[in-house]
């Protein structure tokens, strides 16, 4: 037996007896943190208390999946995120330092003889979380063409001014601005951002659903405009697998491919695979183009092209994109995707491409 196929082995029987025993290892975990810190427990309201057992539970679940594909980077950077989030909450970088400690320890525990695996991907958690450089950055940045507008955009969206959002993105229509354009250098960094603005607590959940809820409203009143272009006979599902809730990026991607002439059914968010593949049929689609913006939903799209692969949707081309397959760029290939794409334009590219 080769070498490969036993260190397959060995990362499987790891990432399930992790998901085996999730609740067990949680508990544990849970424990020792506060062993370790015992003044959480009078500092700590109840739902502190299990808002700290459900983000172990999360790091558990993403340090699962990072095993399960091999991949040190997806983990790494699912921390630096973890990170940004709870630091700008005011959890101490102490406190979360042990936290991964902890599970260190309760995983080598668990594991005795796979330890060296584990402790790659928590080491480098322990190293990124005790690095204390900022990541100051903007999405909206001096590389757009129309960094004002999307400055002034931002503005107006978070601060629940619709009507101004509308109009401004009309007068850049009547100046002859391309909506692409509109697209990539204003609705796209502009989502961005506003996640990036949630990550660091800079504004709140409602702010971010409304903001997200305008740019949806302002998109669909430019269709008259996206839905004129002659067809050219191709066919594209959009979707996003179960579970899956960020759709704005593959609604855009919908959108992109419409006004190249493509006929395009978006499915929305969290979409059931037997409704895809139903849909995939039905509409004799040349491409299904898939998001994941999440790594734990990985595996779902990679569990969809294994069923689609079953069906007479077998030959469907299918495009997939989102964060964790910016993360690993052949993460595609390791789930059996036909490409993947970083962006709207070069999904267009992609598509020619595969049809060819």
């Amino acid at each position: 037996m080769s070498s490969k196929v036993t260190d397959r082995k060995v990362y499987s029987s790891i990432v399930r007896n992790i998901s085996q025993d999730i609740e067990k290892l949680s508990k544990k975990i849970y424990k020792r943190i506060f062993d370790k810190l015992p003044h959480l427990n009078s500092q700590y309201s109840n739902t502190d208390k299990r808002r700290s057992y459900e983000d172990i539970q999360y790091h558990l679940n993403y340090l699962s999946h990072s095993i399960h594909y091999t991949q040190e980077a997806l983990f790494n950077e699912y921390i630096r995120w973890t990170k940004s989030l709870l630091l700008s909450r005011n959890l101490s970088r102490k406190s979360l330092v042990i936290t991964f400690e902890s599970m260190k320890e309760i995983l080598e525990e668990k594991f005795p003889t796979e330890k060296k695996i584990v402790n790659l991907y928590l080491d480098n958690a322990i190293s990124i979380i005790k690095d204390e450089k900022r990541r100051d950055f903007s999405y909206i940045n001096d590389t757009n063409d129309h960094k004002e507008v999307a400055l002034k955009y931002l503005d107006y969206v978070l601060n629940g001014k619709k009507r101004e959002a509308d109009t401004l993105i009309r007068n850049l229509i009547s100046q002859d601005i391309d909506i692409k354009d509109i697209y990539i250098d204003i609705f796209q960094p502009v989502q961005q951002e506003i996640g990036r603005l949630w990550e660091t607590n800079q504004i709140n959940v409602a702010q971010e659903h409304y903001s997200t809820a305008v740019t949806q409203l302002i998109i669909s009143r430019l269709y008259d405009k996206i839905f004129s272009s002659e067809k050219i006979g191709n066919t594209l599902i959009a979707t996003c697998i179960g579970g899956e809730l960020h759709e704005l990026g593959i609604r855009m991607i919908a959108d992109f491919f419409e006004m190249e002439g493509w006929d395009t059914y978006y499915l929305g968010a969290n979409t059931p695979i037997d409704s895809i593949i139903s849909s995939i049929i039905n509409n004799n689609a040349d491409l299904l183009a898939v998001s994941a913006t999440i790594m734990i939903h990985v595996s779902t799209v990679e569990e969809m092209i294994i069923q689609i692969r079953k069906t007479e949707a077998k030959n469907v081309k299918i495009m997939v994109g989102g964060y964790p397959f910016n993360i690993v760029p052949n993460l595609w290939e390791i789930i059996g995707a036909d490409a993947f794409a970083t962006d709207a334009q070069s999904a267009i590219k992609t598509a020619s491409k595969l049809l060819r």
